[in-house]
């Protein structure tokens, strides 16, 4: 469902439901906040999204509230939005369409603990805050670290499991252990060993018929200029307004 927007009205079920959600939810809102736990192939360190797509209203709506959700860790991606799929997704329909949009994601498959869903809540309390809809207090956070989407990924030779022996955002050195796999024949000893001589914010999966042949501890380079040069940062101060809906 979630590259089937805008959907179907007359389609399958899932091209019915993607239908409802765009005329019923996109279609009547001014800001779509889009929350993800992590999918199954993740352990993920929680962060926000900032989409670009060239329009700078919304590019400033949106890194406005980007910054108000309060993570510190804002990934930068850019969307195009004369691609012929870019509505395809939840994401590109609110953008062609000329909302704002904030995605977040914190949490990992099959475990809900509270900090995950504390940083969600309270994420979501800011925006509705920093857009006028509750009296909460909302304070943009100061100096994010600025990420800028996928990085560097181990590749394994073959489909298996794979098992951390670290956290995500964990910083490791050049040789050491990141987790065990089964299946995979890196070393002889079964270990999957750092390449670089340092990583940072790491995404842990397991690789099987979902991830194919890819393993993806995943590198995010860190953006020292994370506007690059196309827009201003906002007054984050200004007030704003909307309605909005959170998925």
């Amino acid at each position: 469902m979630g590259g089937g927007y805008p959907g179907d009205p007359k389609g399958t079920q899932s091209e019915r439901a993607a239908a409802l959600m765009t005329s019923q939810v996109v279609a009547q809102a001014d800001v779509i906040v889009d929350l993800h736990g992590g999918d199954l192939d993740e352990n993920l360190q929680a962060y926000s999204y900032w989409f670009r797509c060239g329009r700078p209203a919304q590019d400033s709506a949106g890194l406005r509230l980007a910054m108000a959700f309060g993570l510190n860790h804002i990934l930068v991606a850019d969307m195009n939005l004369d691609s012929p799929n870019a509505g395809r997704g939840l994401g590109g329909q609110t953008l062609l369409r000329g909302k704002t949009l904030l995605v977040a994601e914190a949490g990992r498959s099959g475990v809900v603990t509270e900090k995950d869903l504390t940083e969600l809540v309270d994420g979501s309390l800011n925006v509705l805050g920093a857009l006028g809809m509750l009296n909460h207090p909302s304070t943009p956070v100061s100096h994010p670290m600025w990420l800028g989407g996928a990085g560097s990924l181990i590749s394994a030779d073959s489909a298996g499991m794979f098992f951390r022996l670290v956290n995500s955002f964990t910083n490791v050195t050049k040789g050491e252990v990141l987790g065990l796999h089964d299946g995979f024949s890196w070393t002889e000893d079964g270990r999957a060993q750092v390449p670089y001589r340092r990583i940072r914010h790491i995404t842990f999966a397991g690789v099987g018929p979902r991830c194919g042949r890819r393993l993806h501890l995943q590198r995010a380079p860190v953006l020292s200029d994370p506007l690059l040069g196309r827009h201003q940062l906002p007054d984050l101060g200004a007030p704003c307004s909307g309605r909005t809906s959170t998925v």
